[in-house]
């Protein structure tokens, strides 16, 4: 049984890793559009219309939600497993 624990355990530290991974490059993503905005000068550009500065402040937003969603997610799938293999791991009372 400590091995069937073990196994997914090492399951779970795998995905968590993959995870972990792709949040990262969203993070990179996410940072870097940061860094864009901070360069943006402070005086009044013109763009194509407003419409078009809307639409590009939109996928700015959408991405840096798309990022702490998955960080979210990221969390949860966490606490979820952790609560299986404690779960497995705490003896139960009821065989006795």
């Amino acid at each position: 049984m400590e091995q069937q624990v073990t196994s997914t355990i090492k399951h779970m530290a795998n995905s968590h890793q993959e995870m972990a991974r792709i949040l990262e490059a969203k993070r990179d993503m996410v940072v870097h559009l940061a860094n864009l905005i901070t360069q943006l000068p402070d005086m009044e550009i013109s763009f194509k219309g407003l419409e078009e500065v809307s639409k590009n402040s939109m996928l700015i937003t959408e991405n840096i939600t798309s990022y702490l969603i998955g960080l979210a997610e990221f969390e949860e799938a966490i606490a979820e497993n952790l609560s299986h293999v404690m779960k497995e791991l705490i003896p139960s009372n009821e065989g006795e």
